[in-house]
């Protein structure tokens, strides 16, 4: 194992199959690149975020994909945090998971936004970021899956599954295609009324195309308080969803074709 931490200057490859073990918060600097390859295991201590000021790339595959990992189940690192707008992160062949240390990182960090629930996101977008994730999949999250702020969220056939909520996203524009959105918390959890959405959408353009979103213990999508913008839906499938499929409110514009809506 090599043991990193603290601020990556320049650009970086960490090759594959690497074996990295991240003992504190670590930082990609803008104009900085940190590229993973194929095969590689990133070990986070606990409570470890990675902030991206330049960029994130992840060459990871179905067959060999790069594993984010807590250092021990017990003690949940935090997320990948992206802020600025020469944040990008290109992600392929990822597994994220065991993230979201802090239960309340939205009080303890004051000026991250508006959000339902108070829980660390995975991967957090603001000031006009850009992440895309493709057959990546974040599974089982102390916190939430995502967070956005004024920023762009793409993810192609990816899983996400088991956290608090797949994230509210405010603004900028989310689009979904052929993703599995599944489990918040998990499935055969005890009912509570407590915005576990599935997706929770506001102002901005959003899509999701050809996806699987449900066993929420509330709506599928909530497009609910805040500002208006259009949601636009495509052969989708919602299951299992203790409120609304769809939930739409405000001045929304929802357009919803070959969707399929049960249970």
């Amino acid at each position: 194992w090599t043991t990193v931490s603290g601020n990556i200057a320049s650009s970086t490859n960490w090759g594959e199959n690497a074996r990295i073990h991240v003992s504190g918060d670590l930082t990609v600097a803008a104009g900085a690149t940190l590229t993973i390859g194929a095969g590689g295991v990133i070990r986070l201590a606990a409570g470890v975020e990675i902030f991206v000021n330049g960029t994130l790339r992840v060459n990871g595959t179905i067959g060999r994909p790069v594993v984010f990992t807590p250092q021990s189940k017990n003690a949940p690192w935090g997320g990948i945090r992206f802020k600025t707008a020469e944040s990008l992160g290109e992600m392929t062949g990822a597994i994220l998971t065991g993230s979201g240390a802090d239960p309340d990182w939205f009080g303890n960090n004051a000026g991250s936004g508006s959000s339902h629930r108070d829980e660390e996101p995975c991967i957090y977008l603001s000031g006009g970021s850009r992440v895309n994730l493709t057959d990546c999949a974040l599974i089982d999250g102390k916190g939430q899956a995502g967070h956005g702020e004024s920023s762009f969220f793409n993810m192609t056939r990816c899983l996400v599954e088991r956290f608090i909520t797949c994230g509210q996203y405010n603004d900028g524009s989310v689009n979904f295609s052929g993703c599995a959105i599944l489990e918040f918390p998990y499935d055969g959890a005890p009912f509570a009324d407590d915005d576990n959405d599935a997706v929770y959408l506001t102002g901005g353009a959003h899509t999701l195309t050809d996806c699987l979103v449900g066993w929420a213990l509330d709506d599928g999508v909530d497009s609910g308080s805040g500002s208006g913008g259009p949601v636009t839906v495509t052969r989708c499938w919602f299951e299992s969803c203790f409120h609304e499929g769809m939930a739409w409110s405000e001045s929304r514009l929802p357009t919803v074709r070959d969707t399929v809506s049960i249970n």
